[in-house]
């Protein structure tokens, strides 16, 4: 259950016992609880109980609005929770002072402290209280519940009582079947009641979401702009009165900022302007849910069960106007450039200063060693120049709730370094002691989404998470921009950027700062939507995107530069951003502090730090990427000094990026390659840089990094070059490097098999994304054992990539497909999703058995001593790997009792050259996957390897196969029973058990109908030879079920003399009684067939009642 308000505690903060309207309930209930007149004069019955219930709820709405008028915000909170827990209580008892019941509530006959004590069970876990991040249906069913509670309690209390006692089992029925309808009922009351106080005070309404339900608004839903919404709520609602100086200085401050540019960059082309952030600022799509089990959640799955909305500024009046926000921060979560701090901006803005002190704390502009409260004081200080005392400064707000903005608790964490686990829990405490202080406070907490989970979840904390812009909102955004420039559009020309030619690239345009981004790259000259008009791929829109980026940098900061200098420094920036995007990647991380970058940087790079002035010299890392808006820089202030970590606004940028360098480096390397170039010449070609980047992780990793390397090789006509270049790196990577520059860049120690073993498979993959398609025997030479060389290539990757899911991912983006080539094994190369299922293992390949030397002769099969299943596991066992361990697991059962079946395979199959272990776990589950034609033909097939290959004949591993066919093939309804009969017949004389056959016969017997006479007679005299007089007390059920079917069918006759089936003293030998038991109806028949055929044979019948038949 939610959040609860006791009823004791209801009572306290309406005013007590003294208050008339609830000293009225008071008598009230204790006038149906004691019976009218002894408490409550006037209160003859309970229908005059359920009027007067009526006239107190009306009455307790009224003083509320009289009290509530010119409360401070917290009061006016408890003070509406409080009343809402009244009215649900009073609902309850005024339907069931409506109910009929067959007493009278004065033939009770409880005392005062009766009804104290039942009152005090009857809603003691409190009722529950609409919260606005859930559906008030949830609410209502909470509360249902509660209303069940109470009503078992009241059953539970009467039938205590001396009066349960005299009524009538009738009565009593009459009571409980009263009380079970009294929680329906109860609910409807209850709607009534809150929407009437929903009515008086609308943030009720906000808190159960019920807005949208209570006024008339447009089908098409209004895309939200700047909070005004929110804004213009809560000022229907002031109760405070005006700020002092320094309150109000401070919201001047924040109000200010509605009117400033939406974006602090000088990215902007020259005559256009950015819209101010009242103007672009666009209310965003959110979910939002309890956080669970002290757990932020920050994975997609547990998100998608959550329902988007897009009321936030009904959510936030809701939020910040209930009691819940002063016990646990509120959560803000987004992607970089989703638009967190855009919302504490605005937030802080928009709240009205009377009724709330906004304090938006930018966590990167204030000391990170700080406690919560220092840090508040220092955001004071900065937003107002004036310092203060925080708890002056809170008992100073009045009538007002300070509300508390946290922003960026992400850049707090990334750029410090330092675990901040219980950063949350340090707000929650800092809120309860501000409470006790009497200055209850609200927070807001902003991160990314990917860190969130660093911190643990107090109770009660509250998780938003903001979703990507849907197409309206792209629509109204770029509405604002094309407005804000429509002058620029006109006199140059330009058509402005519509929505729908944004979105034909959705990842970006849904993401705020990107969707920004898109439009400064349209504006200079309509180069998104001629891009959009073109249908060109992704790599080239990333390509003209940064490349325009990188170009108006270069231009405003290295003036008069010659076409080719400009084109080389252009292409510098690009290369820095690339090195940063491998920072992160190398690293397996999504961002990089600023020592890291600056360590790369001037390993790859180069450079010396840029003066300006007498500050303080700019990092290589901020002359980089400091620059570039769409990379986010996080920040902190530790001990007096910044501290930064840079990350891109979006993955796919790093990405693009990542992908660009590599297939620069190897055009450029392919254009250097001498003709007579290979690596036994020693010359030519210098692969440090590569290597340099790529010997860390596997591209694999980032599968849009392939698919940009696919989309760039696509451009290239002729890319026999870059295969050969590949192909040639890859026979030379082995050898000794000689020292270079480049072997300082070491983003992460690594043995060097490691490294080894990521650069050989990142040039793999480079191979066959040039190629599309490539045989390993291309890759490796021909003149190797292609199959050999693959499996130790394989083997280095597995045992070195064994961080994060490098090996995985490795495996699912290669596709691998096994086949023949002039008579020699090869393998053939692709890229793959991960989707791809490989062919089934061909045992003639694993072998070496080319099509033209594969054994024909019937019934032949090959083992190999080497591949013993014994052995094999012993190799699992040393080995210890993971996979090696699941699929020994799956054959371990044959080791120990079919070991010849796992290393005895089959040449005369119709199809490859399978196991017969193999062939055994195909019939077992054979039964959903091939037809029923196909399935008796795989029981034969099976039938005939275990007499024929599995060997020894007449073995205990032969005599165990066959039988494990042979109860499959009984326990199959499908089966043909003719084909169930004739192979039985088949292995009649053979090592099969006499008792397993006749379990068979005793199936087919059943089945009598469907099969040749013939047959069955045939079958039951060979397994009659084959007893020769002996018992079958294992199969005495079977046995007597033959005989019971030889009667039936009138065949013992064409039996004679066969001791075994024709034995008229059967029944007197086999214990009836314990097989009455288990199989009554079997023996039902015996003694019908006994009676038939052999009625002067006495036989002990046991009794069989007719319902076990």
């Amino acid at each position: 259950m939610g959040r609860t308000f006791s009823y004791a505690e209801a009572v306290r903060v309406l005013g007590g016992k003294h208050d008339g309207v609830l000293r009225a309930l008071d008598n009230v209930v204790g006038a149906m609880m004691l019976g009218g007149s002894l408490v409550a004069p006037g209160i003859t019955s309970l229908f005059d109980a359920k009027v007067e219930l009526s006239r107190i709820a009306r009455e307790l709405l009224a003083s509320l609005h009289d009290r509530s008028s010119d409360a401070r915000r917290p009061h006016r909170t408890h003070r509406l929770e409080a009343a809402h827990t009244v009215l649900a209580v009073t609902a309850y008892f005024e339907t069931v002072a409506g109910a009929g019941f067959p007493f009278a509530w004065a033939d009770l006959k409880i005392t005062r402290q009766d009804q104290e004590e039942f009152l005090a069970e009857i809603f003691a876990d409190g009722v529950p209280l609409p919260t606005a991040q859930n559906p008030y249906e949830r609410n209502l069913r909470e509360l249902h519940s509660c209303y069940v509670t109470a009503a078992d309690v009241l059953l539970r209390f009467i039938s205590g009582l001396e009066v349960w006692d005299r009524l009538s089992g009738r009565h009593r029925e009459e009571t409980a079947s009263v009380l079970k309808t009294m929680p329906e009922k109860a609910a409807r009351r209850y709607e009534e009641l809150f929407d009437q106080l929903a009515t008086d005070f609308p943030e009720v309404a906000c808190w159960a979401s019920r807005v949208e339900h209570q006024a008339t608004r447009s089908s098409v839903r209004q895309v939200g702009l700047a909070l005004v919404e929110l804004e213009r709520t809560l000022r229907a609602w002031t109760a405070g009165r005006a700020p002092d100086e320094l309150r109000a200085s401070l919201a001047r401050a924040y109000r200010a900022q509605l009117g400033r540019s939406v974006l602090d960059s000088d990215e902007v082309p020259a005559g256009f302007v950015f819209p101010t952030l009242a103007e672009a600022y666009v209310d965003p799509r959110f979910r939002v849910a309890d956080a669970e089990q002290g757990q932020v959640p920050n994975t997609e799955p547990w998100w998608q069960d959550r329902e988007p909305r897009s009321d936030v500024h009904t959510f936030l009046a809701g939020y910040l106007t209930s009691s819940q926000a002063l016990h646990a921060p509120l959560l803000v979560l987004g992607h970089p450039g989703s638009g967190k701090s855009k919302l504490t901006q605005v937030l802080a803005a928009r709240l009205p200063a009377a009724d709330f002190l906004a304090v938006r704390v930018p966590l990167r502009d204030v000391p990170a060693e700080a406690d919560l409260q220092q840090q508040i004081e220092h955001a004071i200080r900065l937003d107002t120049g004036e310092s203060v005392s925080w708890p002056r400064f809170a008992e100073a707000a009045g009538d007002a709730l300070p509300v508390i903005l946290l922003d960026g608790f992400d850049e707090l964490l990334q750029a410090t370094g330092v675990s901040q686990t219980d950063y949350l829990e340090n707000v929650a405490r800092f809120q309860r002691r501000e409470a006790d202080q009497g200055r209850p406070v609200a927070v807001l907490v902003t991160s990314r989404i990917a860190v969130a989970d660093r911190a643990r979840a107090p109770q009660g904390t509250v998780v938003l998470r903001l979703e990507p812009f849907d197409p309206s909102q792209v629509e109204q955004w770029l509405e604002t921009w094309n407005r804000a420039n429509a002058t620029v559009f006109t006199r140059r020309g330009h058509a402005p950027l519509t929505a729908q030619a944004a979105l034909k690239w959705p990842g970006l345009a849904e993401q705020p700062l990107l969707l920004v981004m898109m439009a400064l790259y349209d504006a200079d000259s309509n180069a998104l939507r001629d891009a959009s008009a073109q249908d060109i791929s992704h790599s080239s829109l990333y390509e003209r995107l940064l490349n325009q980026f990188a170009r108006r940098q270069v231009a405003k900061t290295r003036p008069g530069l010659s076409d080719y200098d400009f084109a080389e420094a252009v292409e510098q920036e690009l290369y820095q951003l690339s090195v940063t995007a491998f920072a992160m990647f190398n690293r397996g991380a999504q961002w990089i502090d600023g020592a890291q970058l600056e360590r790369d940087l001037t390993t790859l790079v180069g450079g010396e730090q840029r003066r300006s002035g007498m500050r303080t010299p700019l990092s290589a890392a901020e002359i980089a990427v400091g620059r570039f808006f769409f990379i986010h820089r996080a920040s902190a202030m530790r001990n007096d000094h910044s501290v930064s970590t840079y990350e891109f606004v979006h993955a796919t940028f790093a990405e693009y990026l990542i992908a660009r360098l590599v297939w620069r480096a190897l055009s450029v390397m392919a254009d250097n390659v001498p003709k007579s170039w290979s690596p036994l010449t020693g010359g030519g070609v210098n692969d440090h840089l590569l290597h340099a980047v790529l010997s860390y992780e596997p591209l694999s990793l980032r599968t849009p990094i392939l698919r940009f390397l696919r989309e760039m090789a696509a451009q290239v006509p002729d890319r026999r070059r870059i295969i050969d270049l590949v192909v040639n790196l890859l026979a030379k990577r082995g050898q000794r490097r000689p020292g270079h520059s480049y072997d300082n860049y070491e983003p992460t120690p690594l043995p060097v098999p490691a490294r080894h073993a990521a650069y050989s498979a990142n040039l793999v993959l480079l191979a066959v994304v040039a190629a599309g398609d490539i045989l390993v025997s291309t890759l490796f030479g021909s003149a190797v054992d292609v199959v050999q060389k693959w499996h130790a290539e394989v083997l280095l990757w597995r045992s070195q990539l064994n961080r994060s899911d490098e090996w995985t991912s490795l495996v699912k983006a290669l596709g691998l497909q096994r086949l023949w080539r002039d008579g020699q094994r090869d393998l053939m190369l692709s890229l793959d999703d991960g989707s791809r299922v490989p062919d089934p293992i061909d045992l003639y390949w694993t072998y070496g058995y080319a099509p033209a030397a594969q054994p024909d002769a019937k019934y032949a099969s090959y083992s190999y001593p080497t591949q013993d299943v014994r052995l094999l596991l012993r190799k699992v066992n040393f080995t210890c790997g993971l996979n090696e361990d699941v699929l020994g697991h799956t054959v371990e059962p044959f080791a120990w009792r079919l070991p010849q079946a796992v290393n005895n395979f089959v040449t005369w199959w119709p199809e490859g050259f399978p196991s017969s272990a193999h062939l055994l776990l195909r019939l077992l589950l054979a039964r959903e996957s091939v037809s029923r034609a196909e399935r008796n033909e795989l029981y034969v097939n099976c039938l005939r390897v275990g007499i024929h290959n599995v060997l020894p004949a007449g073995s205990e591993a032969q005599r165990t196969y066959l039988e494990t066919v042979l109860g499959l093939m009984s326990a199959d309804p499908d089966i043909d029973a003719t084909t169930f009969a004739n192979a039985s017949l088949m292995l009649s004389s053979g090592p099969v058990s006499l008792e397993a056959l006749v379990r068979c016969a005793a199936q087919i017997a059943e089945r009598a109908e469907e099969i040749p006479i013939a047959v069955l007679i045939d079958l039951l005299i060979a397994l009659d030879q084959r007893c020769n007089g002996c018992t079958l007390d294992a199969t005495r059920d079977e046995h007597l079920k033959l005989w019971v079917v030889l009667g039936e069918l009138r065949l013992h006759d064409a039996i004679k003399r066969r001791v075994l089936w024709n034995d008229s003293e059967l029944p007197t030998r086999i214990n009836l009684a314990e097989i009455a038991v288990r199989k009554p109806s079997l023996v039902q028949r015996a003694r019908m067939v006994a009676w038939e055929f052999y009625p002067s044979v006495e036989v002990a019948w046991p009794t069989v009642r007719w319902q076990e038949l």
